[in-house]
């Protein structure tokens, strides 16, 4: 299979100060890529809360306004909870939803436009506690 060209294209990188997220963000700049760092607790280019529907406007509109376009998007955040499921708070099974689940899809509703019109790209990497099953990872 043959390798994306990523040299100058903007990818944004959501997650990109976690361990998964800063290792994908060196490899994508390694291939040429200007990367654009995003989270939620700041210390990156842009602050994006995959727990808000609406998170991904803000990555979309920095990427454009600072550097004309978008040409690929990485998620690498999430987040994760152990222990029985009877016993997880509800608070905490709706922010492990929203954050894996809900925001990865509202963010890519909100940078499709923006990918569409590039040719660009979207990539969801669940992270490695989705393989193998652990005891108590219900929630």
């Amino acid at each position: 299979m043959a390798q994306r060209d990523l040299n100058g294209k903007i990818v944004a990188v959501v997650g990109a100060t976690g361990g998964l997220g800063r290792e994908i963000a060196a490899v994508l700049a390694e291939r040429g890529a200007v990367v654009v760092g995003a989270n939620r607790s700041g210390g990156s280019d842009v602050v994006v809360d995959l727990r808000d529907s609406d998170g991904g406007r803000a990555l979309v509109d920095h990427c454009v306004s600072t550097h004309g376009r978008l040409d690929g998007v990485v998620v690498a955040a999430g987040i994760v909870a152990f222990g029985d499921l009877a016993d997880t708070d509800d608070v905490v099974i709706e922010e492990l939803l929203l954050t894996n689940a809900m925001g990865p899809m509202w963010l890519a509703k909100r940078a499709t436009p923006a990918l569409a019109e590039s040719q660009g790209f979207i990539l969801n990497d669940s992270g490695v506690v989705a393989d193998p099953p652990m005891p108590g990872m219900a929630p």
